[in-house]
């Protein structure tokens, strides 16, 4: 039903932009839907079967009708999304679990208590984070939160030529801090070699058959990641993907890689794409939620804040699935065209100014030693500027004016964002801004010549 402000734009002549499918309920012509006779349609009943007990008995009307309106689907990936939507709904409303992530990258005790205060009940956890997934278990036991209540997703680096004893040990450490189970089990740097990636999925299948783990999948998925992709999948399926909001929108080959997957996604740094949209609100936010599970049926949105009052107006504004978006079609046509502008960049920039002298010399040796100049910074409890002039002098002016310069197949998010941004990103708390941040400073000290010749290996900031 076409809402009061797109009949008036009918009304004046004006035609509104088209509403995208509402995530969870297909809607493509009696045609298209799958044969009841092929093989299609069985391997949906079959995934039905299986997982409708989750909630219920399969001969219950209710589901049936999911059933029937997943298979009106065009293919089998899409109907498989959206009744595993229509499952994870129905779970989340016995459940009471809101519709969000909270994301540990960064946060310290205080944010995660008043977190779970908040109502907050699914959680984003990672190796990387330093202890917070050890915060996050001692203080659910606190407060006495029922395993069943809440759910977490943990993600892990593969380490070279580790045994698959030795992974497991380390996995089932982290389980026991949960009762004993993780939610979902993600591998975080897909980029390690194709033997140990292997080596991880095995063993996280494994703890699936289990059950140590109901889910497993991968994390920052590329479009160069498709053989692995194809090659995980054939060896028990990949249930869930965690991608920025940015990569999944911009490329529309790991768009197409997800739903080819049929994997859940949760999506990340969302505040940061909206801004890059150009869109500053709720609104902008929502239309941005709205126009990836447009796309994505089964997909829900990672948003964190340190701030109890953000988190708490978080979850009132977010943490849901029930919007009316006739009101929004400006902030959507804000999306379409940056997404459309946000490809990679086709020419350099010969003219822009790079670092020279003392600050080109002490950015080189960030290479090597960030994690030591992040800890200095933040044990001098100075502004970076201040922090900057102490290091080079005349730096604190230079970081405000130099820019990221246009290189070809570099992603156009980044051009023209400060010396000063970068190195916010790279000295702050999230480990997920430390990888993109320390490409643009070597892209900051590479000259065009060097950047022809390095540039394709800095997976982070470049267009693949």
């Amino acid at each position: 039903m076409v809402g009061n402000r797109a009949v008036v734009r009918m009304l004046a002549g004006a035609c509104p932009r088209p509403r995208a499918m509402m995530p969870g309920r297909p809607n493509v012509p009696g045609l298209q839907r799958l044969a009841k006779t092929g093989e299609d349609y069985k391997a949906l009943e079959a995934f039905y079967l299986r997982e409708i007990r989750q909630v219920g008995d399969p001969n219950n009307q209710k589901h049936r009708k999911a059933f029937e309106e997943a298979a009106a689907s065009s293919d089998l990936a899409t109907a498989k999304a959206h009744l595993g939507r229509y499952i994870k709904d129905t779970l989340d409303q016995m459940t009471g679990k809101p519709l969000m992530v909270f994301g540990l990258d960064g946060k310290d005790k205080k944010s995660i208590t008043s977190a779970l205060e908040a109502g907050y009940r699914r959680f984003d956890c990672a190796e990387s984070y330093g202890s917070t997934t050890q915060l996050l278990a001692g203080l659910i036991a606190e407060q006495d939160i029922d395993r069943d209540e809440y759910e977490v997703m943990y993600k892990f680096d593969v380490r070279a030529s580790e045994k698959a004893d030795k992974l497991r040990e380390r996995l089932s450490a982290v389980c026991s801090l949960f009762d004993g189970r993780l939610d979902s089990l993600v591998i975080h740097n897909l980029d390690a070699a194709k033997a140990d990636v292997t080596t991880a999925w095995n063993v996280m299948n494994d703890m699936k058959k289990d059950g140590s783990t109901r889910k497993v999948g991968v994390g920052n998925l590329k479009a160069s990641d498709a053989g692995l992709l194809s090659d995980l999948g054939a060896k028990g399926g990949v249930d869930v993907v965690e991608n920025s909001a940015a990569s999944v929108l911009t490329d529309p080959d790991v768009m197409a890689l997800i739903k080819r997957s049929g994997a859940e996604l949760f999506y990340y740094d969302v505040v940061n794409t909206a801004h890059a949209a150009g869109l500053h609100d709720a609104d902008g936010i929502k239309a941005l939620m709205y126009t990836l599970s447009a796309q994505l049926p089964n997909s829900m949105i990672i948003m964190s804040s340190g701030d109890k009052e953000r988190q708490e107006i978080n979850l009132s504004q977010f943490a849901t699935r029930g919007y009316e978006f006739d009101d929004l079609y400006d902030e959507m046509g804000k999306i379409d065209a940056w997404v459309k502008s946000s490809q990679a960049c086709e020419e350099d920039d010969k003219s822009a100014p790079l670092p020279t002298g003392a600050l080109a010399s002490w950015l080189a040796e960030l290479q090597n030693r960030s994690d030591l100049k992040r800890h200095e910074f933040k044990q001098s409890g100075l502004s970076l500027a201040d922090w900057m002039e102490q290091q080079v002098p005349g730096a604190a002016q230079a970081i405000t004016t130099l820019r990221v310069p246009a290189r070809k197949s570099l992603k156009k998010r980044y051009v023209g964002m400060t010396l000063s941004q970068v190195l916010t990103a790279l000295f702050g708390e999230k480990n997920c801004d430390w990888k993109w941040s320390i490409e643009l400073v070597n892209l900051l000290i590479c000259s065009l010549e060097q950047w022809e010749q390095l540039g394709r290996f800095m997976s982070e900031i470049v267009q693949v």
